[in-house]
């Protein structure tokens, strides 16, 4: 028996297992004949929603770029975690999108070097917002005394984009990249990277 849904709802179910299968397969590896039968409804269904692939690539995007802005704002409105943390935090959701965007072809969810939509979106969405919160971050750090660089806002930019383009080819080690943040924005020596195993998830492949 055929169960009919809300359209809002079956649009929401195909997001759901489209975002499934992209971080299974990968964007390029999966079909839309794959998206549907995840689902358990006809091809036709997904073209009531979705004029293409490519729309439900950068529907995906945008749920990913408002997740990672509330993780953000989160991380910013938290006064009660010392400010040292709050940076690991910042650096493990920077680390988080890195590998949706950049990791390897089996564990990225966005091919960016193959997919200009993915490209696009990216640096205009979710790069732009986390560095909007980094601003807010090192300015809060600033006001209560934490950041002693002379330049902070300009040593995290430059060591966020650096990070991205290296993250092109090879990200460095984890404890290299909290060393480098630390240096740069002139934190108190040894606190940042004291916290880059601690604050690894579990399952992170980066060490």
């Amino acid at each position: 028996m055929r169960i009919s849904k809300p359209p809002g709802e079956r649009r929401a179910e195909l997001v759901a297992a489209a975002r499934q299968l992209f971080d299974e397969k990968g964007v390029d590896k999966t079909r839309v004949s794959d998206i549907v039968a995840r689902v358990g409804v006809a091809q036709g269904v997904f073209y009531y929603y979705f004029a293409s692939k490519e729309e439900m690539v950068n529907c995906v995007v945008q749920q990913v770029a408002g997740e990672v802005d509330e993780d953000a704002q989160a991380i910013l409105q938290d006064d009660a975690t010392p400010y040292c943390e709050k940076v690991a935090r910042f650096i493990e959701l920077f680390l988080d999108v890195v590998d949706k965007f950049l990791g390897d072809e089996e564990t990225q969810l966005f091919p960016v070097k193959n997919s200009p939509l993915a490209r696009g979106s990216m640096g205009t969405l979710v790069a732009r917002q986390l560095m909007g919160h980094l601003q807010v971050l090192v300015q809060q750090g600033v006001d209560i005394g934490a950041i002693t660089a002379a330049y902070p806002w300009p040593a995290a930019q430059v060591v966020v984009y650096g990070m991205w383009a290296l993250a092109e080819q090879k990200l460095p080690p984890r404890r290299m990249i909290y060393a480098i943040a630390e240096q740069a924005l002139g934190l108190p020596k040894g606190e940042l990277t004291a916290l880059a195993g601690r604050a690894a998830p579990s399952n992170a492949g980066l060490p």
